[in-house]
């Protein structure tokens, strides 16, 4: 096929995905759980941050519940639409490093991950911060080819955005630096000032949210601090396991399966700089998902 038929079938597909998604918002098959119900009520109540979360998804489900009403559908369209960007996003990104059948197969693998179709049905800060990331990712991509200003700043900005979702968009910009430093072809990009936007504008960005916190005593930094719960033994093996087998189902057993078998020969996949580099920011990001498991 042609790359505007790789398009054009993408299109379509992402336009039956979504009418499918929102009918199944629409049908209410999951109650609303207790995160959701605060999450909405921080809706009514705008603010630049709350106890343990960014303040994003309380502004999209205000918009999204001022347009569709308080309904399932209000509440959770935010979920359903992000993964919907994100998934147009990694489709632009295949096909950006690789080619336009990688990108298109890449982008409906995305929206079909079993993790993903669940979570298009409720409403969290996750769908939020994936969409974000693709998008701060695919400006990234643009940026590392002719290292244009213009694309670190959009990529910045998205990254800035992202955190406003979910303060573990920090491990965009760790994944970046270290790609920088491993990926001797792009070495030099630390001479030039593009990749300190994304350090930067995001940190600029996240400015009236840590004015918010600094009025309310750093409260999602206590929250962070609670969950982490430092005070006890830190070392729990079982934990570990448990999340290990439930990646299976989240990412569905043929794709993480796939996903060891690169890992175990990774070496191979390093030689390729494109490789690399989705190697790093997902493999990193992984990582530090699993130390903390």
């Amino acid at each position: 096929m042609t790359r505007v038929s790789y398009r054009n079938i993408f299109i379509l597909l992402l336009i039956i995905i979504l009418v499918i998604r929102v009918y199944i918002l629409w049908l209410n098959i999951w109650p609303i759980n207790g995160d959701e119900a605060q999450y909405w009520s921080w809706s009514r109540h705008l603010a630049w941050g709350y106890y343990s979360k960014p303040p994003m998804i309380a502004w999209v489900i205000a918009l999204t519940s001022k347009l569709f009403g308080n309904g399932p559908v209000g509440l959770r369209l935010g979920s359903t639409l992000a993964y919907i960007v994100g998934a147009i996003f990694v489709y632009l990104t295949g096909s950006r490093l690789f080619s336009p059948r990688v990108g298109f197969w890449s982008g409906i693998t995305f929206i079909f991950v079993p993790g993903v179709c669940f979570s298009s049905t409720i409403i969290s800060t996750d769908p939020l911060l994936l969409m974000f990331w693709s998008i701060a990712f695919y400006c990234l991509v643009r940026a590392l080819e002719k290292n244009e200003s213009c694309w670190w700043f959009l990529s910045s900005v998205a990254l800035g955005f992202a955190f406003y979702s979910k303060y573990a968009a920090i491990l965009f910009s760790i994944s970046l630096i270290l790609f920088l430093i491993l990926s001797k072809s792009h070495r030099h990009f630390l001479k030039s000032i593009g990749p300190y936007f994304i350090l930067i504008i995001p940190f600029m960005m996240l400015i009236p949210n840590i004015i918010w916190n600094k009025h309310h005593h750093f409260a999602s930094v206590a929250a962070v601090s609670a969950n982490a719960n430092l005070s006890i033994n830190l070392f729990h093996p079982n934990n570990f396991l448990n999340f290990f087998i439930s990646q299976f189902a989240v990412f569905g057993p043929i794709l993480f399966g796939s996903l060891l078998v690169i890992i175990s020969r990774i070496t191979l996949y390093l030689k390729n700089d494109h490789y690399k580099l989705l190697l790093i920011f997902s493999l990193f990001t992984l990582i530090v998902m699993t130390v903390e498991s």
